[in-house]
């Protein structure tokens, strides 16, 4: 991955900061089990500074410990910080509850159970990992 993501910086252009949101779209389509959406409004107002970030509010401390722990920089922007973030994503679903993956797909099939059916996908819910930590991440901070 980071030799790929880099690469990927031309998918939006963007002269000043590397793309988070566009490439995390085009990765996510691409392999939805591994790689979660970035939406760069909630996800870093909300979710990485727990709320709106009010003046020099410090990281989410399961992320800044995630870093440290992996030898990696919190403050890391760009391809690295979208390396590390599925990683993250990654380490909060492998070490949730061993349910929660049926916990999610009963979630999701009570929420969207027609689309589900209409697109027969039932089956395959149970393995959107990084989809799962999306709702999950996104639902803690609202």
């Amino acid at each position: 991955m980071l030799v790929a993501l880099p690469a990927l910086r031309g998918i939006k252009e963007n002269p000043v900061n590397y793309p988070c949101m566009a490439v995390s779209k085009v990765l996510h389509f691409s392999n939805p089990s591994l790689f979660p959406i970035f939406d760069t409004d909630v996800m870093w107002e909300q979710v990485m500074w727990g709320r709106r970030r009010a003046g020099n509010a410090p990281l989410h401390p399961d992320w800044t410990s995630f870093c440290r722990s992996s030898g990696f920089n919190p403050e890391e922007m760009g391809s690295r910080f979208q390396h590390d973030y599925a990683l993250w994503a990654s380490r909060a679903v492998q070490c949730a509850d061993t349910d929660l993956m049926e916990w999610f797909a009963e979630w999701m099939d009570s929420r969207y159970g027609d689309d589900i059916h209409r697109l027969g996908i039932k089956s395959l819910v149970r393995t959107l990992y990084a989809t799962a930590f999306e709702f999950i991440a996104i639902g803690v901070s609202v």
